[in-house]
């Protein structure tokens, strides 16, 4: 739906218009008036107004001044002029403008619906316009970094797709890596940040970080950078030339290894910062990453000597490192410990409502822990964690609304290790689900009760402006969202419920016989008896006077 605004100076001319409209396409536009250039800019400074038709001399400001402000404010809108034999000396500057179309006066209802109704269409068509898919692409390019980091998250926590599927994300989101090739997966941490430094200082040398060492890869290794928590990173790297030979392979990570030493002696030069890397020995495949980074991960936290500046391979750590608990046994290669780094999003899930998302993720993590049945510490983790994620979402008032403690939270208060997984897997589901339920109840309430507010509103208020601009503010609601809500929670269109109040009112007072029909008119919304008479035989197939007298016969 557009909103229209109509201007003329004369007022019997724009409340002819607006009857013309409102009999020709109500269903489609939104009708607003105005009796002078001054009130037409008030109305635009208050909504966002799509099609503008408009006079062009009026008194103190024409409808050029008009035009210009609009252009101003709104660049998007199509003018409309209507002019006399007589105007024709502002339409030169009226094209310089902008100005979408010009009607004589003389033309006819006919013309000036059809302009409209092309001034409506060309709105349509601007959206898949050359400049929307120019402003598009640069607000992706804008975005690229934070999409790259996303996807390259999602290839840490193991939700790599297939190698169809992961070409594709490549090419769509302009990453640089071969989806069929393995990959070196690199780790580096920021030892050291200054005292009372602000966290856009902090980003500002992650981004530093990352720019030094891509610039010492470029040429020869292609790189994609992923900044998680507050200083870690980890990088892909893909040589450019892949050479499986032993021979080669051993040259490219030489070359690789050597480098982060440059960079590290770079960074504490040039940014006064120390850095750690650990880097694996061997490039690995795609479904091979979410492992190989755990293992990184807690190789780098059981660090070696001073744990500053860690310059090392996975390899060389594992020989070096006495506490053989910080790292995974080779011997259980199959086995990994749990990545919960991939199942954080439980928590993203319930509390935007996903319902099915969270129940397959608290599906694959109950398989998981069954899996590592051996895994106490992993279980216990586990069990905290969705204690955490359900308890905190039940006390959140959009889910409990005031009710009662949700059934089986105490149970949550007690943990056995030797209960089933199943069991408690069975009643973690059970509780999101009274969640899930009771914040859908509450958010079905809140509708319902706008609904009702808003059709309260109508039915005392049925001569009144009833405009979607004038609705919205009475809800405190987006005109476009509440014509969405109420379509959604009533199954009709909020326009439809006022021209059927409106009709059935009419033929109520019809039938009363009390009131004569231009006082019916204006009680159920229409300043004029024509413009009432038009709206009721639309309806009826019959004038209200023909309605009326059948309504009488004995």
């Amino acid at each position: 739906m557009f909103r229209l605004l109509i201007v003329d100076d004369m007022p019997v001319i724009v409340d002819g218009l607006m009857e013309l409209f409102a009999d020709n396409m109500e269903a489609e536009l939104e009708l607003h008036k105005a009796y002078s250039v001054f009130e037409a800019l008030d109305i635009l400074h208050a909504v966002k107004i799509d099609i503008v038709l408009s006079d062009v001399k009026m008194p103190v400001k024409t409808g050029v001044d008009l035009l210009k402000d609009i252009r101003e404010q709104w660049p998007r809108c199509k003018v409309i002029f209507l002019t006399s034999y007589h105007d024709f000396h502002y339409a030169r500057e009226a094209a310089a403008h902008g100005v979408f179309d010009f009607i004589m006066k003389t033309e006819g209802d006919a013309r000036i619906v059809g302009a409209v109704r092309k001034a409506a269409r060309a709105l349509l068509d601007e959206v898949e316009a050359e400049e929307m898919i120019a402003r598009a692409n640069a607000q992706f390019q804008a975005a690229k970094p934070f999409l790259q980091r996303e996807y390259g998250m999602e290839l840490l926590e193991g939700r790599a797709l297939a190698a169809e599927t992961r070409r594709d994300r490549f090419r769509r989101l302009d990453i640089p890596l071969v989806a069929e090739e393995p990959v070196y997966l690199l780790l580096g941490r920021l030892d050291e940040w200054k005292a009372n430094m602000h966290d856009s200082d902090r980003i500002l040398l992650v981004y530093s970080l990352q720019n030094i060492l891509g610039e010492y890869m470029a040429g020869s290794t292609n790189v994609l950078s992923v900044h998680y928590g507050k200083s870690h990173l980890a990088w892909f790297l893909q040589p450019q030339t892949a050479e499986p030979a032993d021979k080669e392979r051993g040259r490219q990570f030489r070359f690789l290894y050597g480098t982060l030493e440059t960079v590290q002696n770079t960074c504490r030069e040039l940014l006064q910062l120390k850095v750690s890397f650990i880097i694996g020995a061997r490039p690995v495949g795609w479904e091979e990453v979410p492992n190989h980074f755990q293992q990184l991960e807690q190789l780098l936290k059981s660090g070696l000597g001073l744990n500053s500046e860690l310059l090392t391979t996975d390899v060389e750590l594992q020989q070096n490192n006495d506490r053989q608990s910080a790292a995974v046994p080779r011997g259980k290669a199959d086995k990994p410990r749990l990545r919960f780094r991939h199942f954080a999003r439980l928590a993203d899930y319930i509390g935007n409502g996903q319902k099915e998302d969270f129940y397959e993720l608290l599906m694959e993590l109950s398989k998981a822990i069954e899996e590592h049945g051996d895994d106490a510490a992993s279980r216990l983790e586990a069990y905290h964690y969705l204690c955490y994620v359900l308890l905190s979402n039940m006390n959140r008032p959009d889910a409990a609304a005031g009710a009662d403690e949700p059934d089986g939270a105490q149970s949550l208060l007690r943990y056995d290790e030797h209960v089933p997984w199943s069991a408690y897997a069975d009643s973690f589901r059970r509780l999101a689900e009274q969640v899930f339920r009771r914040r859908e109840s509450n958010r079905n309430e809140q509708s319902n009760h706008v609904v009702s507010k808003l059709q309260t509103y109508i039915d005392t208020h049925l001569r009144d402006d009833l405009s979607l601009t004038r609705l919205g503010e009475r809800v405190h609601l987006n005109p476009s969202y509440l014509s969405r809500l109420y379509k959604q929670m009533t199954g009709v269109g909020l326009s439809e419920y006022i021209l059927d109040l409106r009709i059935r009112t009419a033929k109520q007072l019809l039938r009363q016989g009390e009131l004569k029909i231009h006082e019916i008119a204006e009680a159920v919304g229409y300043q004029s008896g024509i413009a009432f008479t038009r709206f009721f035989k639309k309806a009826m197939h019959m004038t209200p006077q023909e309605y009326r007298d059948m309504r009488q016969e004995p």
